[in-house]
């Protein structure tokens, strides 16, 4: 089982899941997107690709007693499991925060891309399942709308098209602001530039002071110190127990 010390949590459409029993093992994937080809007189060559979407994956059940030691949050199982299964069903986006003890966390957005529960005889409380999820990255498309009027005017072999842009992008309900309310899980620094750890948050509430556009960490929050974007969550709803 993973150190006890390490949490996990869930932030799904403004409510929190803190998982109840820590998996025995935790996979992060990140996919190797490289691509290869053959050039003339030199043979295959390497093309170098950003990353995939990461991946995390893990095994555990959901308790249906409290009184053992290893469980973290005692909820109701199945309202536990009804909610990852409404989520993976409607495509919602969540917040996954893996908070170590060692100082290397894991915070992104993503969505359920595998979910399966399962029943185990001699254990009729207790459901187990395994849980797939995968990174989401925000993204614009760009729309050409194409606009053929009447050939009135036109000479004949000619066709008279104009033509509009349009960019439609994806409102992100993450924006942070100065002013916003924010949840904390990292560390925080002495400056924007990510220079001299003061400390870590864990789980903690905040309002953001100060942006500094390009920074490596941009947000000065509750005048202790300067976090990265991975640091910080919007909105404190994420800490209400479902």
């Amino acid at each position: 089982m993973l150190n006890p010390d390490t949490k996990i949590y869930v932030r799904m459409g403004g409510r929190k899941i803190t998982i109840p029993v820590n998996p025995e093992e935790l996979q992060v994937t990140h996919p190797n997107q490289d691509k290869t080809a053959d050039v003339a007189g030199v043979g295959e060559i390497l093309i170098p690709q950003k990353p995939g979407l990461k991946e995390v994956t893990f095994s555990s059940f959901l308790p249906g007693f409290r009184g053992d030691p290893y469980v973290h949050d005692f909820r109701n199982p199945k309202r536990i499991a009804k909610a990852f299964e409404k989520a993976w069903k409607n495509r919602t986006r969540c917040r996954l925060i893996i908070a170590r003890s060692n100082d290397y966390d894991t915070n992104m957005t993503c969505v359920i891309s595998d979910w399966k529960i399962s029943d185990r005889g001699g254990e009729p409380d207790d459901l187990y399942y395994d849980i797939t999820f995968r990174e989401y990255r925000a993204y614009g498309v760009s729309q050409m709308t194409v606009i053929a009027p009447a050939t009135t005017g036109v000479e004949s072999g000619e066709k008279a098209i104009t033509a509009s842009a349009s960019v439609v992008r994806e409102v992100d309900p993450s924006q942070l602001i100065v002013g916003a309310k924010v949840a904390l899980n990292g560390s925080y620094y002495a400056s924007s530039a990510g220079g001299g750890t003061l400390g870590t948050a864990s789980n903690q509430s905040g309002t953001i002071q100060r942006i500094v556009t390009g920074a490596e960490k941009p947000y000065y929050i509750n005048g202790v110190g300067w976090f990265g974007a991975d640091a910080v969550l919007p909105g404190d709803d994420i800490w209400q127990l479902i």
